[in-house]
């Protein structure tokens, strides 16, 4: 599986997962934390990121069992493009007030 840059190996990672309903639970939680974390003043853009990163590489790992070999999910998505994709969903939350 090729991907023409890293960006857009991340945007298949976040439609991936966002279209995914047994992610979705995950994808939840992470939310419901992050709001919490708002408001209480204790949220932090760059531990959100963090925090997303493990949806990332939960998303990565499934789209490989699914598509590739389940071995292969950390070559077909390296840490930088989970980053990539780690920080697109930590922006739209951002920019979605905090709420779904």
């Amino acid at each position: 599986m090729g991907f023409d840059s890293d960006d857009a190996c991340a945007e298949e990672l976040v439609l991936y997962a966002d279209n995914t309903s047994e992610l979705y639970g995950r994808k939840k939680a992470i939310m419901a934390n992050l709001r919490k974390k708002h408001d209480a003043g204790k949220y932090d853009k760059t531990r959100a990121v963090d925090l997303w990163m493990y949806f990332a590489e939960d998303a990565a790992k499934r789209y490989a069992r699914e598509f590739d070999s389940a071995s292969q999910w950390s070559k077909l998505f390296p840490p930088k493009v989970r980053k990539l994709a780690a920080t697109k969903w930590a922006r739209w939350f951002e920019s979605n007030n905090y709420e779904e």
